[in-house]
């Protein structure tokens, strides 16, 4: 299986060691312990629900699952869930 060559964009930003969302648009999440979630990049929120949020990224859909969610801060590049984290995941 022949592999996908990768963009212009993915070169420059491996070649001069840049985080790859900044040229990229890819999302950047992080998990702070099993209380908050952070999501950079994201394109919107698609479900608010106190046991599961579902945030689009540029990479697809973010679903967050546990108890107490709730939005901590929305930007349009930035969104905090707070609440009891169970479960993360990417749907492609």
């Amino acid at each position: 299986m022949e592999r996908e060559r990768p963009s212009v964009a993915e070169r420059l930003v491996h070649a001069l060691d840049l985080p790859p969302e900044v040229l990229l648009n890819v999302p950047k999440t992080t998990l702070i312990g099993n209380v908050q979630v952070l999501v950079e990049n994201h394109l919107g929120l698609l479900q608010y629900d106190p046991r599961a949020m579902r945030i689009r990224t540029a990479r697809g859909e973010l679903v967050i699952t546990g108890a107490g969610l709730r939005i901590g801060s929305i930007l349009p590049r930035e969104l905090v869930v707070d609440g009891r984290i169970v479960h993360v995941e990417l749907r492609r």
